[in-house]
């Protein structure tokens, strides 16, 4: 597992920098109604500034699209503009699909997963929740719903929901010793990739958010 996310990391690091708006992002179609995706995966322009990449997300998602088949969209390219994955999501005509949206936050925060619902209330996402919250317990995972530097409100989440009134999407941010399979691999490889397995393969062929049952 370790020596496969390895593997992955020369898509992510030194990547070129483009004027080129084309092909910014990689979608691996693997026919689920469930994609993962990864926006930073590289360092990207947000904010008319750089944003630096959030470590490993684009390897975790790369090998979690493999390991469950799951379609992947992922950064593989900086340009000096912004370009935002929901506009790739509409332009590939994927707005039927749910996503789970990860992210990566710093390792000074008390919690390990911010799960965020954009600008929805969590009631609305009362059923995945209670998923998530059942996996973070099995695995020793403390989290928090939707911190206010983590809600997803101005990413993929929060634009779907005001652009089409959907609520299709979940956001997962990591402190980074939950990615950082270099140097915390017991971490990753005993709780951030078994958690992942499980939610993903539970949504895999969902086709909401909203209406998904406790169990």
């Amino acid at each position: 597992m370790l020596d496969k996310l390895k593997g992955y990391s020369s898509l992510f690091f030194d990547t070129e920098t483009s004027l080129e708006r084309e092909n910014v992002f990689s979608f691996r179609d693997e026919g689920s109604g469930l994609v993962l995706c990864a926006p930073h995966s590289t360092k990207s322009f947000a904010c008319k500034r750089i944003k630096m990449q959030d470590l490993y997300t684009g390897e975790l998602v790369r090998f979690l699209g493999e390991e469950c088949q799951v379609s992947t969209i992922v950064r593989t390219k900086f340009v000096p503009f912004k370009v935002l994955v929901s506009d790739f999501v509409e332009e590939k005509g994927l707005l039927d699909k749910l996503f789970i949206d990860v992210h990566g936050m710093t390792n000074d925060r008390s919690f390990d997963l911010a799960v965020g619902t954009g600008i929805k209330e969590p009631e609305l996402y009362d059923g995945a929740l209670h998923v998530v919250s059942v996996l973070a317990r099995k695995y020793n995972i403390k989290m928090v719903v939707n911190h206010p530097n983590y809600r997803g409100c101005a990413g993929l989440t929060g634009r779907l929901q005001k652009k089409h009134e959907r609520c299709t999407s979940l956001q997962l941010e990591w402190r980074r010793d939950f990615r950082d399979f270099y140097n915390c691999p017991q971490i990753v490889e005993k709780q951030t990739i078994p958690f992942m397995k499980e939610l993903v393969l539970y949504f895999k062929d969902s086709q909401s958010f909203v209406l998904t049952k406790r169990g």
